[in-house]
């Protein structure tokens, strides 16, 4: 039985020969320690109760960062007290925090969130 016709003057697949294999090789490359010079430093963190947002907050307190989060609560979904777990999570670990209910959408919620923020922690 003949083989199908693969059009176009292409040949199948195994015929094809594999190129000569190149001289490089892949390395995985190693981990970096992180720079000093994060801890003491302020990060603010928006939707930092639950989520991606909580996940990069704790990554913040990790590295010795103050922590200033918001959080907003949704219909149908009370986000307070995750936001307490994640201020009483990030105060174990020895950082300051501020956790506060501030809307992004609202201009002058935002302001006053980061005048609080510097007040309380620089």
């Amino acid at each position: 039985m003949p083989l199908p016709s693969f059009g176009f003057g292409h040949r199948p697949s195994w015929e094809y020969e594999a190129p000569e294999a190149s001289g490089a090789v892949l390395e995985e490359p190693a981990p970096q320690p992180i720079k000093k010079g994060w801890k003491g430093k302020v990060a603010v963190v928006t939707g930092g109760a639950t989520g991606l947002g909580r996940a990069i907050a704790m990554e913040f307190g990790k590295l010795g960062c103050h922590v200033s989060f918001c959080f907003v609560n949704m219909p149908g979904r009370d986000v307070t007290e995750q936001a307490l777990l994640t201020e009483t999570a990030l105060s174990a670990m020895g950082v300051g925090v501020y956790a506060s209910r501030c809307d992004v959408r609202d201009r002058d919620a935002v302001e006053a969130f980061v005048h609080d923020t510097k007040q309380k922690l620089g």
